[in-house]
């Protein structure tokens, strides 16, 4: 996922549109990060009153891992591009290892280690543990969830 300025989100007054780029895995880091737009949700503004409608993308979330944060699998998962400002300790995170998406819970566990969390009912999942020395993009933190069930592309 690299994400620019979403200068070409459409503006229809109290709705706007926000682009989705692709899939996000919710265990391992399975999904291949994608640049390309595969459609748009349309979104009203007094849900993202805090942030920037430009700054704002989506992934479809794959799998359980995050169930317990209302991410399901299928379901969209709504992001603020990250820009490096802002302490992401305990903020759910789309993080792109070695290509791969993945959506967890960010935490610092030790001197130059990052862990990124499931949250699930499903006791299965396990954290992924990353040296600050790996390639790893913290592409957007997590806003809002939106049911598969309530969204159509």
């Amino acid at each position: 996922i690299y994400l620019v300025e979403n200068d070409n989100y459409a503006n229809m007054g109290s709705i706007f549109s926000i682009p989705v780029y692709g899939l996000a895995s919710c265990g391992e880091a399975l999904a291949y990060a994608q640049d390309n737009v595969d459609g748009y949700l349309q979104i009203s503004k007094n849900l993202f009153r805090k942030s920037k409608p430009a700054k704002l993308f989506a992934v479809k979330a794959l799998g359980d891992s995050m169930d317990k944060d209302n991410i399901g699998d299928g379901d969209y998962a709504i992001f603020e591009k990250y820009e490096g400002q802002a302490d992401l300790e305990g903020k759910i995170v789309v993080a792109v290892i070695n290509g791969m998406a993945t959506i967890k819970k960010y935490k610092k566990v030790g001197r130059g280690v990052i862990g990124l969390f499931p949250n699930s009912h499903n006791k299965t999942h396990q954290p992924i543990f990353i040296s600050t020395a790996d390639s790893i993009l913290i592409a957007g933190v997590f806003k809002k969830s939106l049911p598969v069930k309530y969204v159509s592309l």
